[in-house]
């Protein structure tokens, strides 16, 4: 095995940052083309992080502070381990809380990774558990609803077929009731209706 060519990106611990005052101005272009600029230029940026960042610089000098600001994080290793979630399920964690979808998702911080990816993955699980048993109700009821629809439907024709019924058991009594008037070889007869 041979390790890939290092790509010419920064150490994000090692930067100065100075070339963030070089970045295009924000204005150029849309909040996820400057997070991916971002992650390209610096190694060790998610994209989540990146969007972070992009998200709240207005300029330049704003990319360099949040910049700054995060690599002190990392160098002082002062993690803020946070879940970002939707009243339904975790969306995603991060080493610091994550303020770019503003009110839209909530932010949970614990006090461990540890204890935050067993409750992100803890939480996705029962997600995905009451979305696939939902999923199968779902199908069981549509199941039941056509079978029920089918039945329905042979019902309504048995139903049309037999709709003469009560006319035929009235005649069919009234012959049962007159067999000794019925002569072999009659094509019809008629008698009263009681």
């Amino acid at each position: 095995y041979e390790y890939p060519e290092k790509q010419a990106r920064k150490d994000l611990i090692q930067a100065s940052f100075s070339d963030a005052l070089t970045f295009p101005d924000l204005s150029e272009c849309s909040v996820d083309d400057y997070a991916n600029q971002i992650s390209l230029y610096y190694a060790g940026l998610s994209p989540l992080l990146s969007r972070e960042i992009a998200c709240h610089a207005h300029n330049q000098a704003d990319l360099y502070s949040n910049l700054v600001s995060l690599t002190n994080i990392i160098k002082n290793a002062a993690f803020q381990p946070t879940i970002c979630s939707s009243p339904e399920k975790p969306v995603c964690f991060s080493c610091i809380p994550i303020q770019q979808y503003g009110d839209k998702y909530s932010n949970t911080a614990y006090s461990t990774f540890s204890e935050m990816l067993d409750a992100f993955y803890e939480k996705s699980d029962a997600a995905e558990s009451k979305r696939r048993k939902s999923r199968e109700i779902l199908q069981s009821l549509n199941t039941t609803s056509a079978r029920l629809n089918r039945k329905l439907t042979e019902q309504s024709k048995e139903l049309e077929a037999t709709k003469d019924r009560e006319d035929y058991r009235i005649k069919a009594e009234l012959i049962k009731c007159n067999m000794y008037r019925i002569h072999r070889g009659d094509r019809y007869f008629e008698c009263e209706n009681y």
